[in-house]
């Protein structure tokens, strides 16, 4: 879960997927800002080996 400003709800969100059964995460990250995506990128590989889909909504 990439957010840029809320925390709190960005965390609302990742609780909303976990009590479906899946996993999440929520990171910090400007979209617009090439290191913080690759470093977002990075933390959701080495969470969960592979990425399979993205959503920017």
């Amino acid at each position: 879960m990439n957010y840029s400003g809320n925390e709190a709800k960005a965390n609302e969100v990742v609780d909303e997927i976990k009590a479906l059964g899946q996993q999440a995460f929520a990171v910090k990250a400007d979209v617009s800002n090439a290191e913080e995506v690759q470093s977002m990128m990075k933390q959701a590989i080495d969470t969960f080996g592979s990425i399979d889909i993205l959503v920017n909504e």
